[in-house]
C-alpha cells in the first residue's frame, strides 16, 4: 500500500468539490460530478481517491444534518427529525450530556459555558470541548500579542472526525498539530475566550478556522486558550510574499471565492467581522480560512468604544462614526482583494496609523495597479466605495467571482489578459514588515480630533 499525499490529495479534493458547485446549484448533482471528475483524475491513485470519497461522505452527511438537506428522516432511537442517514445531531448532543459529570476544567463558568456549547451543537468538528492538559504535548510559544498568546502543540487524540452510531462513539483523527490561543482580559479572564468561542458554535462553517475546544495551559498565570486547526502555509500576507510569481490568476480568484464564502457564513448570522485583514486568513493547502472572529459583532450592536485591526483595511465611515456594518466588512474584502494581485501591504507607504486615518477619511483610495484585471478593478471599486449603501452585499460579491472562476475555466481570455499586464508588473516593494494591530484608545472625539 503507498503512502497517502495528504497535502496534495486535499489541494486536488478542494479544486474538484469546489470546481463541481460552479456548475450545478443542486447539491446531489455537485457531488454526481465530484465522483466522475474523481474518477477520471490520472494524478491520484486508488487509494488516494478512496480517502476522496470518504471524506466526501462524511462531509455530505454532517451537512445534511447542519443545512436540513434532502428528505427528513424519523430518529429509531430519539423520535426526532434527522437528515443524515449517518447519525442524528440530537442523539449525539444526549450522547455528549451523559458525560457531563465525569470531566471539569476545574471552573465553574468554563464547564458551564462547554457544556452550553455541547447543548447547542453536536456535529463532528464544530463540537466545543474540554481538552485536558495532558492530551497536548510539545507545547511551544509562536506569537506573543498585547491580550493574547498563541502557541503550538500536537493533540494527541486528535479532532472528532465522525460518529459511529452503532457503537455509540467518536470517532478521532488521530495526533496532530494545533493552535492553543489565550485571551486574557485584565478585567474579565473569561470573556475575550467567551466571545470568540461562541461565534465557532454559531457560524459553524467550513471555511472559518475550526475551534475544537478550551484547555489550560500550563504556565505561571494557568492561562485558559481555545484550541484550533494549525496550519502550516501560515496567513494570507506571508504566503502571498512567499508565492508572488507562481500563484496563477486561478489560484488568486480561487483564494477571494473562499474568503468571500466565510465571510457570507458570517453574515448570514447577522453578524459582524469587524477585523478583515490579511493576517486574519490562513492557508491550508489551496484553502482560506478566516479567523480573528473574537471581535464579531451582531449587526444591530454597530458602535463601538474602541476600534480594533488594521487601518488600512477600514471603511471612511468606520474611522469617522466608530460604527461597523456588513458594508464595512465588504470595503475590507475589497482591500484584501486588491491585495491579493498587487502583492504589497496597502498603503504601506503610510506607517503613523493616524496619519493613513486622516487620509482615509479625506478620499485616499488606493492605486489600481495595472495586474489586476479589469473585471477584478470594477470589483475592488464596487466594495470600496465613499457611499457604504452602494457598496455590494457578499451575495452579489460571491456571485461575482463564482463568475469569474467559471470563465477561467471556459475562456482564455481572462487569462490572457492577466498574462499580459503580469508581465510588464513587478511590485515597486516586497518587504516582510513586522505586523502589529492597531488598538485606538481614544474616545470619539478624541480620535475625529486626531484624524480631521
Amino acid at each position: 500500500m503507498t503512502e497517502i499525499r495528504k497535502d496534495f490529495v486535499s489541494k486536488t479534493y478542494f479544486e474538484l468539490i469546489y470546481y463541481s458547485e460552479l456548475y450545478s446549484s443542486n447539491y446531489e448533482e455537485a457531488i454526481k460530478l465530484f465522483n466522475k471528475l474523481l474518477y477520471e483524475n490520472s494524478e491520484l491513485t486508488q487509494e488516494e481517491k478512496q480517502s476522496c470519497q470518504e471524506r466526501t461522505l462524511r462531509n455530505v452527511e454532517r451537512e445534511k444534518e447542519l443545512f436540513k438537506r434532502g428528505e427528513p428522516i424519523k430518529c429509531n432511537n430519539c423520535n426526532l427529525t434527522r437528515y443524515s442517514t449517518r447519525y442524528c445531531e440530537n442523539c449525539i448532543i444526549k450522547y455528549l450530556k451523559s458525560f457531563f459529570g465525569t470531566w471539569t476544567s476545574g471552573s465553574k463558568i468554563i464547564d458551564e459555558f462547554l457544556r452550553e456549547c455541547q447543548s447547542n451543537s453536536g456535529l463532528p468538528l464544530h463540537i466545543m470541548e474540554w481538552i485536558p492538559s495532558d492530551q497536548l504535548e510539545d507545547i511551544t510559544p509562536l506569537v506573543k500579542g498585547g491580550i493574547s498568546t498563541v502557541y503550538i502543540a500536537t493533540w494527541k487524540r486528535g479532532a472528532i472526525l465522525d460518529f459511529n452510531e452503532s457503537k455509540q462513539e467518536f470517532v478521532y483523527s488521530g495526533p496532530h498539530k494545533v493552535v492553543l490561543k489565550s485571551l486574557n482580559s485584565p478585567d474579565n479572564p473569561y470573556e475575550m475566550i467567551f466571545n470568540e468561542a461562541k461565534k465557532f458554535v454559531q457560524i459553524r462553517s467550513g471555511d472559518i478556522v475550526n475551534a475544537y475546544g478550551i484547555t489550560k495551559i500550563k504556565t505561571p498565570d494557568d492561562h485558559f486558550a481555545i484550541v484550533m486547526n494549525y496550519f502550516s502555509d501560515g496567513n494570507l500576507r506571508d504566503y502571498l510574499i512567499k508565492n508572488q510569481s507562481a500563484l496563477s490568476l486561478k489560484d488568486r480568484i480561487f483564494a477571494i471565492w473562499r474568503i468571500s464564502l466565510a465571510l457570507s457564513n458570517i453574515h448570514q448570522q447577522d453578524l459582524i467581522h469587524c477585523n478583515l485583514h490579511s493576517r486574519n486568513i490562513l492557508l491550508y493547502t489551496n484553502r482560506c480560512l478566516l479567523s480573528g472572529l473574537g471581535s464579531c459583532r451582531p449587526v444591530n450592536n454597530e458602535s463601538a468604544d474602541k476600534l480594533y485591526g488594521a487601518v488600512p483595511y477600514m471603511a471612511p465611515e468606520l474611522l469617522k462614526y466608530k460604527k461597523y456594518s456588513q458594508a464595512t466588512d465588504i470595503y475590507g474584502l475589497g482591500v484584501l482583494i486588491w491585495e491579493i494581485f498587487a502583492i504589497s501591504q496597502p498603503f504601506d507607504y503610510i506607517p503613523d496609523s493616524y496619519q493613513l486615518a486622516r487620509e482615509i477619511v479625506c478620499g485616499l483610495k488606493l492605486q489600481m495597479v495595472p495586474v489586476i484585471p479589469n473585471k477584478i478593478q470594477s470589483l475592488i471599486n464596487k466594495c470600496m466605495d465613499e457611499d457604504p449603501l452602494k457598496r455590494p452585499t457578499i451575495e452579489q460579491v460571491l456571485d461575482t467571482i463564482k463568475s469569474l472562476y467559471k470563465e477561467i475555466y471556459e475562456s482564455q481570455d481572462l487569462i490572457t489578459e492577466y498574462e499580459n499586464k503580469k508581465s510588464y508588473y513587478s511590485p515597486s516593494k516586497i518587504v516582510v514588515k513586522p505586523y502589529t494591530q492597531v488598538v485606538h484608545k481614544s474616545s470619539i472625539i478624541d480620535l475625529n480630533e486626531k484624524i480631521l
